[in-house]
């Protein structure tokens, strides 16, 4: 996880898989982000020592000091926080002097674990410049933390970046149960991305064909689309939605076999017949 591959995302869409299509351009993104020194001000309820954090109490601070002048984003970049091999489940705070974001962590053993022990936290930009930061460590115990890095991203193009990927966006857009539709017109091939958490079990159609669906910017959803006009649909299947169906089919049949049933032994006791015994064969 890097600065780097945060502006690579401003300029393009940053794919794990190639795609298939030779005409979709592969770019070299330019980065202009470096590294800003930092140092720890002020702890309340921890230590820090040679990579091993000792957190004595819940909802314990660190504070750290730097320099982000005014015309750049602040980033916090946590490399490998350790939970270690418990289920703990962290989300951990950093506020800046002008902004407050969180980020997800987990030690092995937890059931969703992530598996992300280092990643960045954007702290925002202010006309008086970025200077501090404070951490929360919501649990007590004994975990290891590589590094705090800081680093700032100047915005001299960042509004430029932005309006070249709103260009020929998707249109139209509905959705339903199942997903979500729409148009759009490109004027060359190109991956259309979308803010959608990418899925194994979300499939794409382009004017009715399926199409390959990839994983974006770390965590969304892209696939390949063609110059022209096209209708685009996005389908998600839900976990167990297949048995789910299969056991309501059954139920179904089975209550409509005992409703018959019903019927026919009340209309034979109308009828003065002897009612049938259903024993199983």
């Amino acid at each position: 996880v890097s600065v780097e591959k945060e502006e690579a995302q401003l300029q393009g869409v940053v794919l794990d898989t190639a795609p298939t299509s030779s005409a979709i351009l592969e770019i070299n993104p330019s980065t202009t982000s470096e590294k800003v020194p930092c140092h720890v001000t002020e702890t309340s309820g921890l230590t820090w020592k040679d990579g091993k954090l000792k957190v004595t109490n819940e909802n314990a601070t660190m504070v750290l000091q730097f320099e982000v002048p005014p015309d750049s984003d602040a980033y916090l970049r946590v490399v490998n926080l350790d939970l270690g091999s418990g289920s703990r489940y962290w989300i951990l705070t950093a506020s800046s002097n002008n902004a407050k974001t969180t980020a997800s962590f987990s030690s092995n053993g937890y059931q969703y674990s992530n598996g992300r022990k280092t990643q960045i936290l954007n702290l925002g930009h202010s006309e008086e410049g970025t200077t501090t930061c404070t951490l929360n460590f919501p649990s007590k115990g004994t975990f290891y933390l590589d590094d705090l890095e800081i680093w700032r991203v100047p915005l001299a193009n960042y509004a430029e970046q932005i309006e070249a990927l709103r260009a020929e966006p998707l249109e139209n857009v509905k959705t339903n149960w199942r997903g979500l539709t729409g148009t759009i017109s490109v004027s060359q091939d190109k991956m259309l991305c979308l803010a959608v958490p990418y899925d194994s079990r979300w499939s794409a159609f382009v004017d009715g064909v399926e199409v390959p669906v990839y994983q974006a910017n770390t965590a969304w959803m892209a696939i390949e689309l063609e110059k022209g006009d096209h209708f685009v649909e996005f389908k998600y299947w839900t976990p167990g939605l297949s048995v789910g169906i299969c056991m309501s089919a059954a139920g179904l049949v089975g209550l409509g076999c005992f409703i018959f049933l019903e019927k026919r032994d009340k209309r034979n006791r109308s009828e003065g017949k002897p009612k049938k015994n259903r024993q199983a064969a």
